[in-house]
């Protein structure tokens, strides 16, 4: 347990605290660890990071990158911020009302959104890159 918890940039402190005792950076990271206990290759990541400061967020998601380089675990990301998937992911499926409307490298999908639903939800939550914002004003947002 010591193990995991500095895995993802904890002290053996946070082992004595109850959940409600911390933060939501660390419950976060408490429950990451949690999901490694058995080793995973796989790691469901359904709005864990989404509700944290952007701080916190940065922080996980090294933790989280250097995870994947260190035991080349894999994550399914289900998120609203595409911003964040396309930063995070190297594949990226867009639904939209339950239905897959585009697939792509997260590339791709930033630069050639095909499906209006996409090309909207870039529009809406635009990349931190003034440049890349420069483009995104360059795509029709209807069809």
């Amino acid at each position: 347990m010591m193990e995991l918890l500095s895995v993802v940039e904890l002290s053996s402190d946070t082992a004595a605290k109850s959940l409600a005792q911390l933060n939501e950076s660390e419950l976060c990271r408490v429950l990451i660890a949690r999901a490694l206990t058995r080793a995973p290759k796989l790691l469901i990541i359904d709005g864990l990071i989404t509700s944290l400061d952007a701080f916190a967020q940065r922080q996980i998601l090294r933790i989280l990158q250097g995870m994947q380089r260190e035991t080349q675990l894999s994550w399914l990301m289900l998120t609203n911020d595409l911003s964040l998937a396309i930063l995070m992911c190297g594949q990226i499926a867009m639904l939209d009302a339950g239905r897959f409307v585009e697939l792509g490298t997260s590339g791709d999908i930033r630069n050639h959104a095909s499906h209006i639903y996409t090309r909207r939800m870039l529009a809406a939550n635009p990349p931190a890159d003034p440049t890349q914002r420069e483009q995104l004003k360059k795509i029709p947002l209807c069809a």
